[in-house]
Order: structure tokens, then C-alpha cells, then sequence
């Protein structure tokens, strides 16, 4: 049997030159943080009767939550809307890649465009839908939406990448974070006066 060594050289980050440095943060800035991870985490919980009732990221308590307690998380979201005079639309868009880990990882996923209205006032966007809902061909219910939709100020830029470890140089986070901050804008425009009330769909 042939034996065959490899040998690489490794450099710290500091020793790479600043296009170097730059490629680096563009190729692993997304591991694990890529914009729909908490989906899959919240999916997980569930999945083993847990319920995450938020984030504490970078700051020593990574994670709270709790027993699910034969909760109806469909019936909450449903009484939100209800209480709330908010519509909920949902129509297939199409099946394809949502994500930027979609194009990374090759993997397709349907598509849906939501509406919610209240008010008079209306928010569009596209949902993609788990990789689960789609092998099951499940529509996403206004529980999935609204547990998903960004309700929480992220601040400003440096605070977003010291949140979620993103480095402040790198495009790929500005992108991200300009995208959370649209989405809370959004959702912020259609219920600032109830925002804690929808905090709660979790």
C-alpha cells in the first residue's frame, strides 16, 4: 500500500495581504450565518419538543427557551391576525433557489409570495419555504411567516456585525444587513403598535 503526504502552509489572517484577507471573509462569512439559519434552529427544536423563545448571541447565554406546552402555534398566529385586522395571503411563486446557500449548496426549494395588508397598508415578499415543507409540498402557514419575518432592530451596521459576527469589511455582510434592516422597516411600517405582540410568535 502507497503512502502519499500532503503538505500545506497555513498563514494566520493578519499575514494575508488585504485581497487575500478580502477573499477569505467573502468565502466563510456566511458559515453559519447565512440570512435563513434560524429557520433550520427553530425547526430543530420543534422537531424535539423545544421551543426557542430567542437569541442571545455573542453575549454568554447563546440560547432561551423552553418545554413546548401543547401550544397551538398555528391558533397564535391565526389570533394575531385576527386581533390585529391583518390579512394574510400566500400564492406559489415557483420552485428554485431563495438563498445564497441555495446557490452554494446546489439545492432548490419552492417559493411563495406573501402578502399581509392592515391598515390599508400592504407588505410583499417572497418566503422560501423549508427544505422539509417542500419534500412535503407544505404550504407555509401565517404561523411560518410571522415566526420567520424579522421583528427585531438590528442598529446600526456595527452592532449588526458584532451581533452576529460578521466582519465590518466584508460586502457580503453590508448586503445581509441592508436586507434585515428592509425587512424590519417592512414589517416595523405595518405593526410598530402591536411589534411586541407579534415579538411573541416565536
Amino acid at each position: 500500500m502507497r503512502t502519499q503526504i500532503i503538505e500545506k502552509v497555513l498563514y494566520k489572517f493578519e499575514e494575508l495581504t488585504e485581497e487575500q484577507k478580502e477573499n477569505a471573509i467573502e468565502k466563510l462569512s456566511d458559515i453559519n450565518v447565512d440570512f435563513d439559519w434560524w429557520q433550520f434552529i427553530y425547526e430543530d427544536a420543534e422537531r424535539i419538543g423545544l421551543k426557542i423563545t430567542g437569541f442571545d448571541i455573542g453575549r454568554g447565554s447563546y440560547c432561551k427557551g423552553g418545554k413546548i406546552m401543547n401550544t397551538d402555534y398555528n391558533k397564535q398566529a391565526k389570533d394575531f391576525l385576527k386581533e390585529t385586522g391583518t390579512t394574510f395571503r400566500c400564492k406559489f411563486k415557483g420552485y428554485g433557489q431563495h438563498f445564497d446557500s441555495d446557490k452554494k449548496d446546489h439545492a432548490s426549494r419552492n417559493i411563495y409570495r406573501i402578502n399581509l395588508k392592515r391598515d390599508g397598508k400592504s407588505y410583499n415578499f417572497d418566503f422560501g419555504q423549508s427544505m422539509a415543507g417542500t419534500a412535503k409540498n407544505e404550504i407555509p402557514t401565517a404561523y411560518d411567516v410571522l415566526a420567520c419575518i424579522q421583528k427585531y432592530d438590528v442598529g446600526n451596521f456595527e452592532d449588526f456585525c458584532a451581533d452576529f459576527g460578521y466582519d465590518t469589511d466584508s460586502r457580503k455582510a453590508k448586503k445581509t444587513y441592508h436586507a434585515v434592516l428592509k425587512e424590519f422597516q417592512n414589517v416595523n411600517y405595518l405593526f410598530s403598535d402591536v411589534i411586541e405582540k407579534l415579538q411573541e410568535i416565536q
